[in-house]
């Protein structure tokens, strides 16, 4: 069990520095890598203006997302540990980073913190630390981040849903940004494509 728990650690760890490490030459080398997008793709301007304007628009509401919602999973998952009488500004900011970690996330921190506490005998403030997390702190994740990331890039709640469950699963921790970034530019490519042969694809549906 402590060796899982150990490799998942580090597994989380290797993930969240590939993030950073991909986001620095993204952000570093922008302009090169939308030159050279540019002189690849066979669309036409104002197809290629669209299309990156969408994987910006993605991008910047994937990471500002994740980012945000950690911060306030962080804030109340803090704020309901000091209540039940833990140091609530370090295991707030330890919850802040486990967020990022696929399908645990918080609960790495808040469930062996209500264990104690129920174990200690203070089974009042285990189970209020319990029903706040879960309440709470757990739908932060469920509620913020579709929220934020319909708002910026105007994807739907079903759809950033699905794509953030798929990016986790193929790509780990990385996968916040690739999920959504990967499905919004398949939908993208699908508009572009009925709006080009909108003529034929009408013709088709008549025949």
């Amino acid at each position: 069990m402590s060796a899982k728990i150990l490799g998942d650690a580090t597994n989380f760890l290797m993930n969240f520095f590939l993030m950073l490490f991909v986001l620095f030459f993204l952000l570093r080398d922008h302009d090169k890598i939308i030159a050279a997008i540019r002189h690849i793709l066979p669309f036409s301007r104002s197809q290629e203006d669209r299309l990156l304007n969408e994987i910006e628009k993605v991008s910047k509401s994937a990471v500002m997302g994740s980012f945000l919602t950690a911060i306030a999973q962080g804030a109340a998952g803090g704020f309901g540990m000091w209540m039940a009488g833990f140091p609530g500004l370090f295991w707030g900011t330890m919850m802040g980073f486990a967020s990022f970690i696929p399908v645990v996330g918080t609960a790495l921190i808040w469930i062996p913190a209500t264990a104690y506490l129920l174990i200690t005998g203070d089974t009042g403030w285990g189970l209020f630390l319990a029903i706040w997390s879960i309440a709470v702190v757990g739908s932060i994740d469920n509620v913020l981040r579709p929220l934020l990331m319909q708002g910026s890039a105007g994807m739907n709640t079903l759809m950033i849903f699905f794509s953030l469950l798929g990016g986790i699963h193929l790509f780990g921790l990385i996968g916040l940004i690739y999920g959504p970034l990967i499905f919004a530019i398949t939908m993208v490519l699908f508009n572009m494509y009925e709006e080009e042969f909108k003529e034929f694809l009408d013709g088709q549906d008549r025949s």
